[in-house]
């Protein structure tokens, strides 16, 4: 059920998040969100459904062996090697820290949220997938995940990515929850980030100094699938006690080209009476 046919509320409702919600904002092709019952047999973690945020089809179908090879030589839709929804339209980067770094292929959702009055927190679920699996493990550009929030409870209320890591990185496949297939915690083998592809390989060097190409890379049976993701993670933030409005944007966008696709599923939005810690928990 894509946002063209639906309203935003909707896009809310499947975050179970409709009652704290003052306004709201996107920005993107309508193509690049969805709401859906399941995803290609992943199902919701609460109710009956969850949003999906992409840089390409958040609709998109799985591909075929063949169907990826034939993109390569004339690409068009699909996840590999990806739909490009903005050529030649470049973003600025929505991290905090990237101010002017330029994107594309931008999805985001802003959420004005009113807290319950004993709200000292909030939480969501959300599982990152991408194409971008295993060519650009370690390379400079990658599509990323943010969940910035604006509350005076982090940085004096300026916006603050709280997807990251127990080493502090933000979400993309170099991302320390970033699953190798033959550890899925939730099968992706019939989701377009998951197709089976006895050609898939790490690019042979790494253009990250800070970044070591897990060993598999060198293993010929290491890599049979292109594509892949995090599993369910749990995402955290404090807020201000007696806070009576913050800001949450949910943002994936595509770094270096506008190719090679990668999709959010967010579910099971709730408000927290004990104060957590920020960041991203992996069950």
């Amino acid at each position: 059920m894509n946002l063209r046919l639906a309203p935003t509320l909707l896009f809310l409702a499947a975050l179970d998040l409709t009652d704290s919600v003052a306004g709201s904002e996107r920005t993107g092709h309508g193509r690049q969100f969805s709401v859906r019952t399941d995803y290609f047999g992943i199902e919701p973690r609460r109710g009956d459904c969850f949003a999906v945020l992409s840089t390409g089809e958040a609709d998109t179908v799985p591909l075929s062996p063949d169907d990826i090879m034939d993109m390569y030589e004339a690409p068009s839709d699909g996840t590999q090697p990806g739909v490009a929804f903005s050529e030649r339209t470049r973003f600025d980067d929505p991290a905090p820290q990237n101010p002017t770094q330029r994107v594309w292929d931008l999805a985001q959702i802003t959420i004005e949220l009113d807290p319950p009055s004993n709200a000292a927190g909030f939480q969501f679920d959300v599982m990152f997938m991408s194409a971008e699996f295993p060519e650009f493990l370690c390379q400079t550009f990658n599509d990323t995940f943010y969940a910035i929030a604006e509350t005076e409870a982090l940085n004096d209320g300026e916006p603050t990515n709280i997807a990251f890591d127990t080493e502090g990185d933000e979400v993309t496949v170099n991302f320390g929850y970033f699953e190798h297939p033959s550890e899925w915690t939730s099968d992706l083998s019939q989701t377009p980030y998951g197709v089976a592809d006895s050609l898939a390989e790490c690019f042979p060097e790494s253009r990250r100094p800070s970044c070591t190409l897990p060993d598999y890379c060198d293993s010929a049976d290491g890599l049979r699938v292109v594509g892949s993701g995090t599993g369910w993670l749990t995402a955290q933030s404090p807020i201000r006690a007696g806070e009576t409005e913050l800001t949450l944007t949910f943002s994936i966008h595509d770094e270096g080209d506008a190719i090679l696709d990668s999709a959010v599923l967010l579910d099971n939005f709730q408000w927290l009476s004990t104060t957590p810690e920020e960041g991203l928990v992996k069950e």
